[in-house]
This record gives structure tokens, C-alpha cells and sequence, in this order.
């Protein structure tokens, strides 16, 4: 076996000097081109110099792996391994090996000049060395490199025809992109270290990791097996091809379509790169500040201190009534991150830590509405310390009374009586279609199937109120605390695991979802006018010519806009529904492309935005697809 591993490292060793040569030439770039003490993490991981890295990675492990296995072959080498105490299995994993090692020196250098030029890029802003984003990027392009090999070696028994294999093989994919086949994007083997942030960290694209790391095993051991079976039958087979006389004519077609198949791809590269016409996305330089106040540690772009002062200044008078009002001890700093922005959520609480949305630049600051959004978030901090994280461990049971717990704090103490008005309207229009089910409630996963899952802030709003009604201020909190209890049974879920907690306070679960229905039914009396000018939505669904169209009907004038959304699945996450404003016609529509499943889902909603605190939406809708 290392008379073998000898064998293959000489074979590879000029690889081993071009990726050498390659990784010096970086080294020499950036020094001669850049300076390396002003080049930070900003330049080093941008789109463009990824992709060269790729491209890189991506020509020397299809030139590596189109030799590797059939040159044994080619060399008439193989019939000498074959009579060696070796298996072909250990000579195919050996050189597969080395090769990944060999390929494997390019993140690796990478890695070490992004950390080389990072430290000496190092500012006094800089709170860490990011090593979280320096071995992602390294491990990514590491994977890369096995699947570009996977490839190479699967198309390396095509020989000559493998280039235009490949060239083929990448047009496929353009037609299928174009198509907007939703595969495609999978498959995009050169997109897998693209850096997408959120904040400061990387998302690693997980299906897209899934599903090439599948085809890198198909491939592998597709050339697993031809290898295995590669002998006299094949070689005379080839011999065969050389002696017809039509092999010069059929070589030259070949060497005419590789070259016409790959002009072609690094035109449209090309093309695609120049595109003017596309929407770019311009980020502006700033750096992070800091501001600390007894309560909390404010990060926020140091351009944005004006807006952010009042905020930061009224702060703890925010965090002092939440906790008074669920009669919890003060914890540590609660760091509030306004950084970057979440496009679905005007806030998002994690344990200690609270990621705020700041309103874009030149658009005026709401103090009033941060500051509610705030307590909306101190809040769910306080939850989960109070119930020791009962509260998010029981989520599919939990999280109605969660949003409905920070709502009714954001509403009640931070609002103007107008906004809690427009909050409920939409609980009263619920109910007065019959559309409020406490086993719903109870178990998220059946009111997300069914209906819009953000009823839990207006209907979990109400249902604390009458908690807070019939028991008192002090009933949530004491709700909180029992999460908590280290006696509680931990395999309870929806009704069960809130009568066990309402038992231990004490509390009548039924007597207090019955006035949660009488508040219903007082905000449906006191909101009829409303809720009779709400028409309902009725729709019909088209398919054909690559798209679904839903026509809108309703009777009556329209109070609002019509709002539609569409889901492949009825477990969807809602941050991948896709939303349609209705057009002319009142039709909203989407491509088909997208939705390959037996069926997709609808739901159509009333967006009226100076009445209601969200979107009114009617149940989702199950429509199954036309072959």
C-alpha cells in the first residue's frame, strides 16, 4: 500500500506544483495589486473573488481527474497493478485520496492567506478573528473540490468526449435555470461558497449541500464501477473505434463541437456578467457602535447614532415595566442588535439577545413604534427565563400564549389605544367567521396547515386579557413560573400540558378559555360595522402555459387591497410562501415551476392597512395539480 501511495504522489506531483504555482501567484497578486494591512474579511469574501476561487478549484480537479483512473489504461499499467496483491478497490480509493489531498492544498492556502491578511487587516473595531467565517468558507470550498473530482472522474472514462460531455452537461443545466426548474439552483456546483450573511453569520446552504454531496456519490461511484470493470473487452472496443475508417471524421466532429460547446458557454458567461440591465444591490461602508445602558447593550451602525440616541435613552424605563408587569427579577444585559434587517419580522428575541429592525436610511425614525417593538421582545426574553425555556421547548403548544404574552405587552403598554383597536379587529373578524378552534391554538402546526399562523398575536393578545381579566396582572407571570416547576411532567403537550400548568396556579383552564370566547364575542359586537364591510374572497384557479392564476371574486366594494399567497406544501415555511398582489382582473399568479408537488395551496387575504394591525386572511386552500 505505500509502495502504491509513492506511485501516485509521483504521478500527481506536477498538480501538486501547479496548485503551488497557483497559491504563490495570490500571494504575489495581492501583494503587488493591494495592499494586504487595508484588505479585511469585506474583500476577501465577496461574491467575485469566491467565484475565481472556485473557478480555480473547479479546471485543476477536472484536469486531475480526467488522467486519473483511465491513464492505468492509456499506459498499459493496469494489467501489471492487476497482478499485484492489491485489489482494484485499493488502488481506486488510493488515487482518489491523493488527488483530494492534492486538491485539497487550494483551501488550504486559501484559508491561510484570508487569515494572514485579515491580521494584518485587524482594526480596533475588530471584537474577534471570525474564525467561524474563515473555516466555513475553507470547508466549502473543500467540498467543492470533492465534487468537481466526482465529476471529473465520472466523465474521464468518456475520454476524449469527456469535455464535450461536460460542455453538454452545463448547457442542460442553463436550460433548465432559464426554465426556472427549481432543481436547478441545486445543482449550481459553483454557487456553494457563495457568501450570504445574516449578521455575521454565514448560512450555509444545507439542501444545496445535500444534494450535490449526492451527486458527488452517484458520480463517485459510477467511475467506482467502470473502473472495476475496465479490461480487454473495453480496450478492444476502443481499438475497434480507432481502426474504423470514419475515426478521423469522427475526431474531428468531436474536436469541432468541444470547441463550438465551450465558445459558446464562455460567451454566455460572459454575457451574463455584463448584463447592465439586472438590479444590483449597492452596500454602504459603516462600522458598528455601541452604547450600554443598565439594562441593555445596544449595536447599531455608527451613522445611525442620531436615531438610535432617544431609543437607547429611554431604554430601561421599557425593560422596568415589562418585568413589573410579569414580577420578574432583573437579569444581566440584554444585547438589542440593529444591525442588518429581517425582512418578515420587526424583531426577533433569542434568549438574551434581541434582533431589532432599524428603519432604512433617510426614512424617519418611529420612537414610539421601536420602543413597543422592544418591549414586544423584552418580553419573550423574560418568558423564556422565567418558564427556564419551558416555553420554547413546548413551541408547537406554547407558541400562541408566547406571541399573544409580548403582544399584549407591546399593546397594552406601549401603544396607543388606536393600534390595540386595529389589532383586534382582526381577532373579531376571526371569530365572527368561525374561525377561531382552541385545538388549533394549542398545536401550531394544525393552525399553520389550516390558516395564517400570525392569528396567534391578535387571538393570543385577547386570550391573555381575559387571563389577566379573571386572575390578574400578576396571573402571567405566575403561568411563566410554573413552566418552570421542577416536578412538571415533560412529555405533556397542547390541552394536557395547559391544564397541568393552569392546575398548579391554581387556575380553571376552561373557566378561562370561555372568557377568552366572551371577548370575542364583545370585540365581534363592538367591531360589526367592520366586519360587515369585509367581504369574503372567493377563488378560481387556472393552470396552463407554465403558470397558476387564482381570479379573485368578492361581492361589494373592496375595503383593501387583495392580497394572495402560495405554498408547494402545507408545512411550507413562511418565509418561502410567495405573495401576489391582485392585478387588473383581481388575478394573482405565479409559476408553475415552483410547485411540483401532487398539490399546492392558496389563501387570499384583505390587506387594509389603516384598520387592521396585519393581513386578514381567509383558511388555505388545497388545489391539486393538472399533469
Amino acid at each position: 500500500m505505500r509502495a502504491l501511495l509513492k506511485k501516485e504522489l509521483r504521478s500527481a506531483l506536477p498538480f501538486l506544483m501547479l496548485v503551488l504555482f497557483f497559491a504563490s501567484l495570490d500571494w504575489v497578486s495581492l501583494s503587488l495589486t493591494e495592499y494586504p494591512e487595508q484588505f479585511p474579511l469585506s474583500k476577501v469574501l465577496t461574491e467575485e473573488h469566491r467565484t475565481d476561487a472556485q473557478i480555480t478549484s473547479f479546471i485543476m480537479a477536472i484536469a486531475l481527474a480526467l488522467g486519473l483512473l483511465v491513464r492505468e489504461r492509456d499506459e498499459g499499467t493496469l494489467a501489471f497493478l492487476d497482478g499485484l496483491p492489491v485489489s482494484r478497490a485499493r488502488i481506486f480509493f488510493c488515487k482518489v485520496a491523493v488527488a483530494v489531498g492534492v486538491l485539497w492544498l487550494i483551501p488550504l492556502a486559501g484559508f491561510l492567506l484570508n487569515v494572514t491578511v485579515h491580521a494584518l487587516s485587524w482594526t480596533s473595531l475588530n471584537t474577534s478573528m471570525h474564525w467561524g467565517l474563515l473555516l466555513t468558507a475553507a470547508a466549502l470550498d473543500a467540498v467543492a473540490c470533492v465534487i468537481y473530482l466526482a465529476v471529473g472522474l465520472a466523465l474521464s472514462f468518456l475520454r476524449r468526449f469527456a469535455l464535450l460531455a461536460l460542455g453538454l452537461l452545463m448547457w442542460v443545466w442553463v436550460l433548465l435555470r432559464q426554465m426556472e426548474i427549481p432543481v436547478a439552483p441545486l445543482l449550481d456546483i459553483f454557487s456553494l461558497g457563495d457568501p450570504v450573511f445574516e449578521g455575521q453569520r454565514w448560512l450555509v446552504p444545507w439542501p444545496k449541500l445535500a444534494a450535490q454531496l449526492s451527486l458527488a456519490v452517484i458520480c463517485a461511484g459510477t467511475a467506482f464501477i467502470a473502473f472495476q470493470h475496465s479490461g480487454d473487452s473495453a480496450e478492444r472496443l476502443v481499438a475497434r473505434l480507432r481502426r474504423w475508417r470514419g475515426s478521423a471524421l469522427l475526431a474531428g466532429a468531436t474536436t469541432v463541437l468541444i470547441t463550438t460547446v465551450w465558445i459558446g458557454l464562455v460567451y454566455y458567461w460572459i454575457e451574463e456578467s455584463d448584463d447592465k440591465t439586472r438590479e444590483k444591490v449597492h452596500y454602504t461602508p459603516w462600522s458598528t457602535a455601541r452604547a450600554n445602558t443598565a439594562r441593555y447593550q445596544f449595536l447599531y451602525p455608527d451613522d445611525r447614532n442620531a436615531s438610535v440616541r432617544e431609543l437607547v435613552n429611554r431604554a430601561d424605563m421599557v425593560e422596568a415595566k415589562v418585568r413589573e408587569f410579569l414580577n420578574a427579577p432583573a437579569l444581566g444585559s440584554i444585547v438589542v442588535d440593529l444591525v442588518g434587517e429581517q425582512p418578515r419580522h420587526a424583531g426577533q428575541a433569542y434568549w438574551k439577545k434581541i434582533h431589532m429592525n432599524l428603519s432604512s436610511d433617510g426614512a424617519e425614525t418611529d420612537l414610539d413604534q421601536l420602543l413597543a417593538v422592544l418591549g414586544h421582545e423584552t418580553a419573550h426574553v423574560y418568558s423564556d427565563h422565567l418558564s427556564e425555556s419551558r416555553l420554547s421547548d413546548k413551541f408547537e403548544s406554547t407558541r400562541f400564549f408566547s406571541e399573544g404574552l409580548a403582544s399584549f405587552v407591546e399593546y397594552h403598554l406601549f401603544q396607543p389605544p388606536a393600534k390595540l383597536a386595529s389589532l383586534r379587529r382582526v381577532a373579531a373578524v376571526t371569530r365572527a367567521r368561525d374561525e377561531v378552534k382552541l385545538q388549533e391554538l394549542f398545536d401550531d402546526s394544525q393552525l399553520t396547515r389550516k390558516r395564517d399562523r400570525d392569528l396567534v398575536y391578535p387571538l393570543g393578545e385577547v386570550f391573555v386579557a381575559a387571563l389577566v381579566k379573571r386572575h390578574g396582572a400578576e396571573a402571567a407571570g405566575k403561568l411563566l413560573r410554573a413552566f418552570a416547576r421542577k416536578k412538571a411532567p415533560k412529555d405533556l403537550r397542547g390541552f394536557a400540558l395547559w391544564q397541568d400548568t393552569f392546575q398548579a396556579c391554581g387556575y380553571n383552564l376552561s373557566e378561562t378559555t370561555d372568557g377568552f370566547l366572551a371577548e370575542l364575542d364583545l370585540l365581534v359586537a363592538e367591531h360589526r360595522l367592520f366586519i360587515d364591510s369585509l367581504p369574503r374572497l372567493h377563488g378560481a384557479v387556472a393552470q396552463g402555459d407554465g403558470h397558476i392564476c387564482v381570479r379573485v371574486s368578492h361581492e361589494g366594494n373592496a375595503p383593501g387591497k387583495i392580497v394572495c399567497r402560495f405554498r408547494p406544501r402545507a408545512d411550507t415555511e413562511d418565509r418561502f410562501y410567495e405573495l401576489r398582489f391582485a392585478e387588473k382582473g383581481n388575478s394573482c399568479e405565479v409559476r408553475s415551476a415552483s410547485y411540483q408537488e401532487r398539490s399546492f395551496w392558496y389563501q387570499l387575504g384583505w390587506w387594509i392597512e389603516k384598520e387592521a394591525s396585519q393581513v386578514i386572511y381567509g383558511p388555505w386552500v388545497e388545489v391539486l395539480r393538472q399533469q
